[in-house]
């Protein structure tokens, strides 16, 4: 990396955001970028994508700059929830329909890798206290036991995921609610505390030498020729690669980029502690999502509930949307009865038309990463992988997502469409989730009936006498000649 002027950060900057790390979340300040420079690897963005990308690259032996317009990890990736499973937010079927099976196996294993990638992570040195716990339940609103058999099958046995089928006695044994019928369970999964992953992540980036400023808005981008230039404020960067990993706060310098992707806001809330009536309600330790994304929960710190429920896509007070959240959760377990919230809280994620992220190249030396919203960490960990091999090795994996092209999201009418799609798909789901459960009940009833009909009917046979048998005529004896 050749320098045009002295930079205000370094190794001593990564150490002291490690002993932050250790000691809470009192980030040191950080300088913006006031000097030009010229690296190999410029990414915008300092999300867990923006963060993923830069750590790889400067491990492969790249000099890597980040350029975040206001902190690390401000918006959405500072303030998920830690829960990191295999695969995509797109159900495989729909991914098989869409890439064929080859493809969608090889995609599969990728994001598994990823999966693995983020453990791996958690283990290392910087990221102290960073609680992990496993499992996952990804439970049905409705009866489909059927229909989970195949799925089972296929996950296991063609995409090499570790799944297991739980019925509905096990989940309503772990989960205290009539609610939730079956449910697919991944024992591998995990999950953990998401702010010190990311924190962590930001050392393990500054102790591998890439530099992150922030403060550092990028006003202009010009993506031609072979050495890129980008424009902030106060000073100008020159690469030979650029990442755009700034989700939907790219805004002007790319704009028909960040046009792809519709903004979510997705909420959140920490309970106050629930004391022992928590255990009355929930005995699984990992997270648990429901299969139409309504609800996303996981104890944490022994008796507290995390617990995120439906997005806008338009922004709302995360207060107002915290008050929602505690009649969730009275709604999904009543035994809890009134719950107080310590806080509530929001973040934007963008979300793409066909659903999966947006990584790759745009063109020569121009790539992406975004589009994760509703995708997971595991994918923020494979983006990195993937573009950092195609820059530093020229690896073409990245193309496995090639199908999956940039598609505008339609603006603010594709905002009102969005939020009134969300709105009525979870009215359904709603709905079918009490017909199941009235069905589920009437099942239960004429169980009942049937059972006190047949022990009426074995009363009836035991009281009821057996007719007397005449007895056989006596010949009269006297007539006999």
């Amino acid at each position: 990396m050749t320098e045009l002027s002295t930079s205000a950060t370094g190794p001593d900057d990564a150490a002291a955001t490690l002993r932050a790390v250790a000691a809470g979340f009192s980030i040191p300040h950080r300088d913006r970028l006031t000097f030009n420079l010229d690296v190999d690897v410029c990414v915008i963005g300092a999300g867990l994508a923006g963060l993923s990308v830069a750590l790889e690259a400067a491990r492969m032996g790249a000099s890597v700059a980040v350029l975040e317009g206001r902190q690390v990890g401000w918006n959405a990736s500072g303030q998920q929830l830690g829960t990191v499973m295999p695969g995509f937010g797109v159900p495989i079927g729909d991914l098989i329909a869409r890439i064929g099976f080859e493809d969608t196996r090889d995609l599969w294993s990728l994001a598994r890798d990823g999966m693995e990638l983020v453990r791996a992570r958690a283990a290392e040195a910087a990221m102290p206290g960073i609680n992990l716990t496993s499992g996952a339940l990804e439970v049905s609103n409705v009866d489909i036991g059927d229909r989970l058999i195949g799925r089972l099958q296929m996950l296991g046995e063609d995409f090499g995921t570790e799944v297991e089928g739980w019925q509905i006695d096990r989940v309503r044994d772990v989960l205290k609610t009539d609610r939730y019928f079956h449910a697919i369970h991944y024992p591998t999964a995990f999950q953990f505390d998401g702010r010190r992953y990311l924190r962590g992540l930001e050392a393990m980036a500054r102790q591998a030498g890439v530099r992150i400023f922030e403060d550092s808005p990028v006003v202009g981008i010009d993506h031609s020729g072979i050495r890129k230039r980008i424009v902030t404020p106060e000073a100008r960067l020159r690469a030979a690669d650029v990442v755009l990993a700034g989700n939907v706060h790219l805004g002007s310098p790319m704009q028909r980029l960040s046009d792809t992707l519709l903004p979510v806001w997705r909420y959140a809330a920490l309970t106050q502690p629930l004391g022992a009536r928590l255990a009355e309600a929930i005995t699984f330790a990992g997270s648990v999502t429901d299969n139409d994304g309504i609800d996303h929960y996981r104890i944490v710190d022994g008796d507290r509930l995390l617990w995120s429920s439906p997005e806008t896509t338009f922004p709302v007070d995360p207060k107002r949307r915290g008050g929602a959240i505690r009649r969730r959760i009275r709604t999904v377990f009543p035994q809890l009865g009134a719950v107080e919230l310590d806080r509530a809280w929001s973040g934007v994620v963008g979300q793409t038309v066909h659903g999966m992220p947006q990584i790759g190249q745009l063109r020569r030396g121009l790539w992406v990463a975004s589009g994760f919203g509703r995708q997971g960490l595991n994918t923020t960990a494979m983006a990195g992988q993937l573009i950092a091999r195609g820059i530093m090795h020229g690896d073409t994996q990245w193309r496995l997502l090639s199908p999956f092209e940039l598609v505008w999201a339609g603006g603010r009418i594709g905002r009102i469409a969005g939020q009134a799609i969300g709105t009525v798909a979870r009215a359904g789901a709603g709905a079918a989730g009490l017909l199941a459960r009235y069905r589920e009940r009437a099942a239960a009833r004429e169980r009942v009936r049937e059972a006190r009909l047949a022990a009426a009917n074995r009363g009836a046979r035991v009281a009821t006498p057996r007719p007397k048998q005449p007895e056989p005529a006596v010949p009269d004896e006297s007539n006999v000649a």
